[in-house]
């Protein structure tokens, strides 16, 4: 009888620990310590919904996930009309976002990602591709791509150029002022990754990144500073064109700024 209830202990005390981590099976998921639900969809993990929690006012992702578990796929809608999240932070575990993963959010003011738009797949200028001469003109390479196209009503309507002649609007909090991309791996910032977004105020840039793209920031109006990695050895075209604010941006000896980089902002390079 004493061998019986231990064995039920051992089962109680396994179970207990399984509910304690992210959980992510075949069937319908389950709520993980924060509130994140995800399942296998295709045989990739997939966060497919968030469940609020009391008190809880930022998310990281990372921390939610078993030990092992890579390759995680963010869905379209997972973070949709959440109105306590303040800050997310996107683990480098996740390799793919979807369009609108973060829609209809209420109260984001910050983003941390290890990429912009769906994958890390992305092109600093054109034709740098060597597969594909234009998969770098892409919206899915923005950052109106987290947020989708549908609109709300606590949100702010952003117009993003993705290449010369396209754009796409997308709907952003009107609480989002900050990103923060920190890249494990080698990473450009992708051209047109943040043109027009005009609400915000901060974008910080550490770890492996090693470009930022042509018009990357064009027309960021509200960004007055910004230090780049000393990894950063290219500042393409027009990357920080109609920054008006910008004043101070700290870069390091060996980067070589492209035709425009820096017109119509304050910042004078030193000689």
């Amino acid at each position: 009888m004493k061998k019986f209830f231990r064995v039920l202990l051992i089962l109680a005390l396994a179970v207990t620990c399984s509910l304690s981590l992210f959980a992510c099976g075949d069937g319908d998921g389950e709520v993980g310590v924060k509130g994140i639900k995800c399942k296998k969809i295709d045989g990739v993990y997939t966060i497919y919904d968030y469940v609020e929690q009391d008190g809880v006012t930022e998310l990281n992702i990372g921390e939610c996930v078993e030990e092992g578990v890579t390759d995680i796929r963010i869905k379209k809608g997972a973070f949709s009309g959440n109105s306590t999240l303040v800050k997310i932070i996107v683990s480098n575990k996740v390799t793919e976002i979807d369009k609108g993963a973060f829609e209809g959010m209420n109260s984001l003011e910050t983003l941390e990602v290890p990429f912009i738009g769906r994958t890390a797949n992305s092109d600093a200028y054109y034709k740098e591709s060597k597969t594909s001469v234009d998969k770098s003109v892409d919206s899915a390479r923005t950052i109106a791509h987290f947020f989708g196209d549908s609109e709300y009503g606590l949100a702010c309507s952003v117009k993003i150029s993705y290449n010369d002649t396209s754009s796409v609007t997308c709907y952003m909090p009107l609480t989002f002022k900050e990103v923060i991309v920190n890249a494990t791996e080698d990473y450009s910032i992708p051209m047109y990754a943040f043109n027009g977004a005009v609400n915000l105020t901060s974008v910080k840039l550490v770890g492996k990144i090693d470009a930022i793209g042509e018009y990357a920031f064009a027309g960021c109006k509200e960004i007055k500073a910004i230090e780049l990695p000393e990894t950063v050895k290219n500042v393409y075209k027009g990357a920080f064109k109609d920054c008006v604010k910008l004043a101070e941006l700290t870069n390091g000896a060996d980067t070589i700024f492209g035709e425009d980089a820096l017109e119509g902002t304050k910042v004078t390079l030193a000689d």
